[in-house]
């Protein structure tokens, strides 16, 4: 059932499967190792190995550590400004995240970062999705899929968005693939997770074959349950050790006059509620919020979340390990601790 480390990988498939279903004793993490010391898995879960092994150009690179960085990593990003909401993906080797602030909230703004810390501006979403309250953004395939509140559009190129279905009566909508059987028992195929504007306090699962019939609600089961008072202003969802192993985590508001506290609960079954969402630990001097996965690992997030910093919103880098217990939202302040990350989710 095993072999020592070997330059063919040719075909990593059965042994990232194998990876999956039988969890090893220790996380499998290539980090820096030379590449004649990294077995065949770490060979195929290592970025830098596989940027050397095909001749290609991944844009694997360190962290930089110039004083302006470092002051990035530790104070966070200032330059968005009072945010409503955002999104972020990994996306053809760079980092794409979109925004929308209080100042327009039907303006789409766009930054990229082939660094992850340094981000540029560019041109905005070219959409009219009116005002708007939730972004969130999904992979499938090698398209982008976006959710704007109530829409749902794809783009291969995030220059040009295709129109695919529009829910009604939304506060949030989370985009997700479900596959059938062993996420879930009932639910499977397309997924958006929606916090309807009926009631706040929980988020319902919508599937279909197709998103105009996921959106239909024509299958559909309350999902996620926030504690009693209490309502669900940003949810996310994403495997945590493999797809049959999800977690969900929220901003969840419990009081009018106070911010929004992570919430976070792990469903034996993703479309079924399994108890009340419960709250999440962090490390940071104010609550975290708009939490949003960049790259996963097994049992682990690589992820990026917003903090209230002198009356504005700052962009900060951290990370979940899901084997934690209790599982605890910590930050990502200094090179070495987000070049340790990358490692862990095989980007560098």
């Amino acid at each position: 059932m095993g072999h020592t480390g070997s330059d063919n990988i040719t075909d990593a498939t059965t042994r990232h499967a194998l990876l999956t279903r039988w969890r090893p004793f220790k996380r499998i993490v290539p980090g820096t190792k030379s590449f004649d010391q990294m077995s065949t898995i770490e060979k195929a879960n290592s970025a830098r190995y596989l940027e050397h092994h095909f001749d290609l150009d991944l844009q694997v690179q360190h962290t930089p550590t110039d004083k302006k960085a470092v002051t990035l990593l530790r104070d966070g990003f200032a330059g968005l400004g009072q945010v409503l909401t955002y999104a972020l993906l990994h996306f053809e080797g760079q980092a794409q995240l979109i925004f929308v602030t209080a100042e327009d909230p039907t303006l789409i703004r766009r930054l990229c970062s082939d660094d992850f810390i340094r981000w540029q501006d560019t041109d905005p979403l070219p959409l009219n999705a009116g005002s708007i309250r939730a972004l969130h953004l999904h992979q499938y395939g090698f398209a982008a899929i976006l959710a704007i509140t109530t829409q749902v559009y794809s783009s291969d190129d995030f220059v040009h968005w295709n129109p695919l279905t529009q829910l009604h009566q939304s506060q949030t909508t989370t985009p997700w693939y479900v596959y059938a059987k062993y996420p879930s028992k009932i639910a499977g195929g397309q997924a958006l997770f929606v916090v309807p504007d009926s009631d706040s306090s929980q988020a319902v699962c919508r599937w279909g074959e197709d998103w105009p019939s996921a959106a239909q609600g024509t299958e559909e089961s309350v999902a996620v349950q926030a504690p009693q008072g209490c309502r669900i202003n940003d949810l996310i969802i994403a495997a945590r050790f493999s797809d049959s192993q999800c977690a969900f985590v929220a901003d969840v508001q419990c009081n009018e006059t106070a911010p929004p506290q992570p919430h976070y609960i792990l469903p034996q079954d993703i479309a079924i509620t399994d108890g009340a969402l419960q709250p999440l630990a962090y490390t940071s001097d104010t609550p975290p919020h708009h939490i949003r996965i960049f790259n996963r690992g097994p049992s682990y997030w690589l992820l990026t979340f917003l903090r209230r910093c002198d009356q504005q919103d700052h962009l900060f880098w951290g990370y979940i390990d899901w084997d934690e217990s209790p599982p605890t939202l910590r930050s990502l302040s200094t090179a070495v601790a987000f070049d340790e990350a990358k490692s862990i989710v095989g980007l560098i």
